[in-house]
């Protein structure tokens, strides 16, 4: 289409490849935009569960404060709580009330309902009678139980989810100048400065709670002084990276140290202000914007309303963050139990004969309306008594059984706390032992192969050896693999093995000792029992079938042949003229000089053959 004439049907195939590449374009765009989508309604679900680690804990602290076994300190508490409590609500309405802005000023048909009403607004569980306020400038939510819960949305009901100019209008950041200075007056810098004022209020709150703790307890220093906690705000908004936000904010920290120690406020309100903590100003090319003007530049609507959601993420981390400190402050349990059992186990499972053990006594506190729930990955689990789930399993023949799976408890308000739990169990085979003390031998120049195990050891087992050398060694016999050790004797005539191993405390000990009679290595034999007159004989020498030694070759480097004045031969074949005048039939002697190849030592031996024609 750039040029020249172009025929009827070429116009058309541009026109379609046109309208080809904007529906692309929209399909690209569309794509994105439920992305958004998407990521919203998981920040949402983020934000509930927020929501109810905070509320779990605030509801501990309540039982602790107003229960049988109220507290002085669990009140107090409880005061700081609903003030941290008030101070989220505040700051998660504002921002909902920032949403419902984005929306009116995209024109969007806001109204309250299910999601089979194709309403943006969702009346969620236990918010069934709430309703809803669209006040131009102060929109928000009636009747709503849950102030701190930020209010439910399906953005898949909203039509323009691809507008910007409206959010950058709401957000005051409507100019290119605005995008590094955004509208003081506009709800961008509303949100900026709200979150600047709820990280020290916060910190202030967790300070405060520290001091009222301190008192109660009548919590002194080193020197005896009243230990008392001050946070000033550093007011942080620049930093490199973490180490340098972290190397801004130590100093103001250490008003929180007690003897130069760190304490808990100090680390709570370091994690806390980290969390809410944001560079001002970030880097957008060569130019530098407002953190407001960088998040919701040109973002469209879905995106514009996700991002705040990820702030009230944040604002819900925060609150939940601090009330868990000061839950475990007070000692608030999220467990109840109304029976206590005895409970003992020995630390090992098998014991040897004489050897020093030890036992595990505790006191386990359950409840019995709420027994422990097993799920084993392996075995079958029968109903848990006195607070102790079972597992029934079958063992194999040997080895090692790696146990794992989960068990469940409810807690006081209900829900679940669920733990997975992994053990093992080393199975020993039946066995019994038989031994022939009278032939209890080893050949002397010959690396005998031994195995040894030490019943109940902890780790491996080893051996020690007096009257030879021992080497660890893997080897095969008979077609079975083995781990041990190769023990050649020395010129003695017995050679005593150790068995080591590891008691039950991990101290070295030894399992028993054995002695073996040291014999010389066994004599080879002339195998061979023929030769011929004409072809003479190749010789053949081996340990005889009654040897138990197996793998031992013989080099044959001559010989003589015990006829008249004798004939000499070399090498393992006999010529058929050495037995020339020996009549067939007849017997001659030989004597053979033979090499063993695993002694190295040289020996003459003697056999007889029987001459054949």
């Amino acid at each position: 289409m750039g040029g020249g004439k172009e025929t009827p049907r070429q116009k058309m195939i541009g026109m379609m490849y046109l309208v080809l590449t904007a529906l692309l374009a929209l399909n690209v765009a569309k794509t994105i935009l439920d992305a958004f989508v998407a990521i919203e309604e998981n920040i949402q679900i983020a934000n509930i569960n927020e929501y109810a680690r905070g509320s779990e804990k605030y509801d501990l602290i309540k039982e602790k404060a107003t229960g049988n076994e109220s507290s002085e300190k669990a009140k107090e508490v409880l005061k700081t709580v609903q003030k941290i409590d008030d101070l989220a609500a505040k700051n998660v309405q504002m921002i909902d009330k920032i949403k419902l802005l984005v929306l009116m000023e995209c024109k969007e048909d806001v109204k309250i309902g299910t999601e089979k009403d194709e309403a943006i607004v969702l009346k969620d569980n236990g918010r069934e009678g709430m309703t809803l306020n669209l006040d131009p400038k102060n929109p928000g939510v009636k009747n709503n139980p849950y102030p701190l819960l930020p209010i439910r949305m399906s953005l898949h009901h909203v039509e323009g989810k691809d507008k910007y100019d409206e959010g950058m209008r709401v957000m005051g950041i409507a100019s290119s100048e605005a995008l590094v200075k955004p509208d003081p007056k506009a709800h961008g810098m509303e949100i900026w400065n709200s979150m600047l004022d709820y990280r020290n209020q916060i910190c202030q709150l967790i300070c405060e709670s520290g001091n009222t703790i301190s008192k109660i307890d009548s919590m002194k220093d080193s020197k005896g002084k009243s230990v008392s906690f001050t946070f000033n705000d550093p007011k942080i908004n620049k930093f490199k990276d973490k180490d340098d936000l972290l190397a801004q904010l130590e100093p103001a920290l250490k008003s929180l140290a007690v003897d130069n120690k760190p304490t808990g406020e100090m680390d709570i309100i370091r994690e806390v202000y980290l969390s809410l903590t944001k560079n001002e100003m970030v880097p957008e090319g060569e130019k530098m914007l407002h953190w407001i003007g960088k998040t919701f530049d040109h973002a469209p609507s879905v995106a514009v309303l996700a991002s705040l959601s990820s702030i009230q993420k944040e604002i819900l981390t925060a609150r939940a963050t601090a009330v868990a400190y000061l839950q475990e402050k007070v000692g608030a349990g999220e467990y109840s139990f109304n029976k206590v059992m005895a409970l003992a186990y020995p630390d090992q499972a098998v014991v040897n004969g004489g050897e020093e053990f030890t036992m595990s006594v505790l006191m386990a506190a359950f409840d019995t309306e709420r027994q422990p729930m097993v799920k084993p990955d392996q075995g079958t689990a029968v109903p848990a008594k006195q607070g102790v789930g079972i597992v029934k399993l079958r063992a194999p023949n040997s080895g090692e059984m790696k146990l794992s799976g989960t068990v469940t408890i409810r807690k006081k308000n209900g829900s679940e706390k669920t733990e997975r739990y992994e053990t093992k169990v080393v199975v020993v085979p039946p066995m019994g032992t038989v031994t022939l003390p009278e032939f209890s031998i080893m050949y002397r120049g010959y690396a005998n192969k031994v195995t040894a195990i030490a019943g109940g050891s902890k780790g491996e087992s080893s051996i020690s050896v007096v009257g030879a050398t021992s080497v660890a060694s893997t080897f095969n016999v008979n077609g079975q693999n083995y781990k041990g050790w190769l023990v050649k004797p020395g010129a003695g005539n017995s050679v005593t093995v150790t068995v080591n191993g590891k008691d039950s405390q991990g101290n070295s000990k030894a399992f028993g000792k054995f002695t073996y009679k040291v014999k010389p290595f066994p004599k080879p034999q002339v195998s061979t029992t023929k030769i011929s007159k004409a072809a003479g004989a190749r010789l053949v020498v081996s340990l005889g079938p009654d040897c138990p030694i197996g793998n031992v070759n013989f080099v044959i480097k001559g010989g003589e042949v015990q006829s008249g004045d004798g004939v000499q031969f070399s090498g393992a074949v006999i010529p058929g003229s050495a037995v020339a005048k020996i009549k067939p039939g007849k017997r001659v002697g030989v004597t053979v000089s033979v090499v063993n190849s695993v002694t190295g030592v040289t020996e003459l031996i003697s056999g007889t053959l029987t001459v054949g024609p």
